[in-house]
């Protein structure tokens, strides 16, 4: 993706990985309420996980709005440097993704690592399936907005790489 417009990067960031979470997180929020209420009492981690997916949807919906509406054009219409405010928005945007990989990490702990046990039925196989779904596709992201497109307008890799593997 290194070799790729930046129009056509941020287009790719969007109709795969926006377009995906835009789907996926409305789906998990009631799937997570649902598995908390029906097996929460066998694991009450499930309860925490319920509260961590909603944090992450709303974190994450409002981010990629954010992006859309604003990162998003700035950039294609920078050229070869930005102005601060759009420095600002890119600063912004790898804090954002250390709160999403914080965020992650609650679904693992809460999840245990997105382990099933012998009891779970449907539904509590198809949340573990979808947050580990998510959180590989939130780190593919991440890595593109952080070391593909951020490095263009002279933001280095940093923190987040850890993470976003």
């Amino acid at each position: 993706m290194r070799d790729v417009s930046t129009p056509a990067l941020i287009d790719h960031i969007v109709g795969k990985h926006h377009a995906y979470l835009r789907k996926a997180l409305p789906f998990v929020r009631p799937l997570a309420a649902k598995v908390a209420r029906v097996h929460g009492e066998h694991n009450p981690k499930l309860r925490a996980l319920d509260g961590a997916v909603g944090e992450l949807s709303e974190t994450l919906l409002a981010h990629l709005d954010d992006e859309e509406e604003n990162l998003f054009p700035a950039l294609r219409s920078a050229g070869a440097s930005v102005d601060p405010e759009t420095r600002r928005a890119l600063a912004a945007m790898r804090d954002e993704h250390l709160a999403v990989a914080k965020l992650l990490g609650t679904l693992r702990d809460a999840s245990d690592d997105f382990a099933l046990p012998d009891r779970a039925c449907g539904s509590y196989r198809a949340l573990f399936g979808e947050l580990h779904a998510i959180e590989r596709d939130v780190f593919q992201h991440v890595h593109l907005e952080n070391h593909v497109l951020a490095p263009r307008f002279g933001h280095g890799q940093d923190a987040v790489g850890a993470q976003a593997g």
